[in-house]
Order: structure tokens, then sequence, then C-alpha cells
């Protein structure tokens, strides 16, 4: 339940505040502290929290130094620390959802962290394309141009049009992250069939 709070808080930031300095700084202060949750929903060491929290303290404390001082070097590994944590987060939890027995609400609660933790992903590597090639992506209204909204659309299949690959890239990964979407729902609601079903009957089992 954090983890999915702290999604949606970073998600309304980003879309809310823009690329200010400090909807940034808000903005990997919440990935850390999600990644550092989830980490401890897993059940993980406390010395390999204890280590990453470490390393995001001073990655933070070098990105503020960064955006203070407008070096874009030292802003730079805050932003592949945030990018690592993003794609390492719902491996984890998949795999957790995947092998979990029991239906909980918790279970509810990674898998729909899992699906935005997707979103985000995809929307890392579109702006990773917009980045190399600035008209890989086009917007038909002026302040249309969030990647975050962008990226939602195409997994939920819903693509309005104000936001359109042209890029060959662009355009791959928009196909990959609509099928990405459909498959995971498919997965994630198939499994947890399979497991109601499977305690449907353990308790037929038991009464009878």
């Amino acid at each position: 339940m954090m983890v999915l709070a702290l999604l949606v808080a970073i998600f309304v930031i980003s879309e809310v505040s823009g690329e200010t300095d400090v909807s940034l700084a808000l903005a990997w202060t919440f990935a850390y502290v999600a990644f550092l949750v989830t980490l401890r929903a897993l059940g993980t060491q406390p010395r390999t929290v204890a280590v990453n929290l470490m390393v995001m303290a001073a990655l933070l404390a070098l990105a503020l130094t960064g955006l203070v001082s407008e070096r874009d070097l030292l802003v730079a590994p805050a932003w592949i620390a945030v990018s690592i944590y993003a794609f390492a987060a719902p491996v984890l939890i998949m795999y957790r959802v995947l092998r979990q027995k029991q239906i909980t609400i918790d279970l509810i609660f990674g898998a729909l962290c899992v699906y935005l933790f997707i979103g985000i992903d995809f929307a890392i590597m579109y702006t990773v394309i917009f980045e190399l090639d600035a008209a890989s992506i086009t917007f038909a209204h002026a302040g249309v141009d969030s990647l975050y909204y962008f990226s939602y659309m195409t997994l939920t299949t819903v693509g309005y049009g104000d936001i359109t690959p042209v890029s060959s890239a662009a355009r791959a990964l928009t196909v990959v992250e609509a099928i990405t979407g459909q498959i995971l729902l498919v997965v994630i609601v198939a499994r947890l069939i399979g497991i109601q079903i499977a305690q449907q009957h353990e308790r037929s089992g038991v009464t009878g």
C-alpha cells in the first residue's frame, strides 16, 4: 500500500509541477523510498536495505548539489539510480506475486504496483529516445509533453493521439508497451483467479 501511494505521488508531482528542481528532488526521494519499502516488504535483509539507504542518500545529496550548481554531471547518477530501481522493483514484486499462495490485500496492491512501475519504466525509455532525437516523438498541442502520460495511455491502449511516436524506435517501443500491458493484465488476473480457485478447493476439502 505504501509503495502504491508513493508511485501515485510521483506521477502527480511529475504531472502537476513539471520538471522543476523541487519536483525532481521530490520525485527522486519518493522513488528511493518506494524501492526501500519494496525491499522491506519482500523480506530483504536489513543490511541490504541499510546499504541501499546510504547509497540513495549519497546520490540524492549529489543530485541536489548538481541542481543548485546547475551541473548536469552531478545529477546524472541520480537519474541512473532511479532508472535501475524502477526496472528492478517490478521484477522483484512480480516474482513475489507469482509465488504467492493466498490472496491478500498486499498481493492485490503488489499487482497494482507492478502495473504502475511498468508505465514508469516505459516513460523512462521514451525519455531516453526523445533526448537522443527530439524528432522521434511529436506533440500535437502546446503543454502536452508528458511522456509519463503518453506511457500510460499506451500501456492501457487508449492512445488519444495528442502525442505521436514518429521514429522507428519510438513506434517499436509503443507496440512493445501495448502488448506488455495486455499480457501483464492476463498474467496477473489469471494468477489471482488461480489462487482463488485453489483456496476454494481447500475450503471445500476442509468442510467436506
